[in-house]
């Protein structure tokens, strides 16, 4: 499923069953599409190495916001820890 709606992007895949090169390959794309045209993303994940490269993280527990932060030392895609 792909949504576009202005300049916000939502896509739904089953992310679990991609291997660890295809995964990169697909937050490198994603990375590119945020820097080239601004494009909001919002990823769900439960892979703790994913926040690193994301400009704002979210902590979610119990159904509610437990930690809310700006990520000043991101990290690129690609040097995400494998």
């Amino acid at each position: 499923m792909y949504i576009k709606v202005e300049k916000i992007r939502k896509s739904y895949g089953e992310g679990g069953a991609l291997d660890i090169g295809t995964a990169t390959e697909i937050l490198i794309l994603l990375e590119e599409i945020n820097r080239r045209y601004g494009t909001t993303m919002l990823i769900v994940t439960h892979n703790d190495a994913i926040r690193d490269m994301a400009h704002k993280v979210i902590r979610i527990r119990d159904g509610q916001i437990s930690r809310e932060y700006e990520n000043t030392t991101r990290v690129p895609a690609s040097e995400l820890e494998r």
